[in-house]
């Protein structure tokens, strides 16, 4: 994490951050992250293997339904 801290929800499992932490999120598993901060911006790098996985024909996208 660049700056802040907060809070990913991977799965079931809720993981605290704060700035110079990294979290590694399976792909398989949904995310949801939050500032646990009122006043204080958080920021995020995120990067992912997408590219690699269309060129390679093996890229699945599923989607929220709700």
């Amino acid at each position: 994490m660049i700056e802040g801290r907060g809070e990913s929800k991977i799965g079931d499992e809720a993981f605290t951050w704060e700035q110079g932490d990294c979290v590694a999120v399976p792909p398989w598993q949904w995310v949801q992250h939050q500032n646990l901060s009122a006043s204080a911006p958080a920021c995020l790098f995120h990067f992912n293997d997408e590219p690699a996985l269309r060129a390679l024909g093996l890229f699945l996208e599923e989607t929220s339904s709700g």
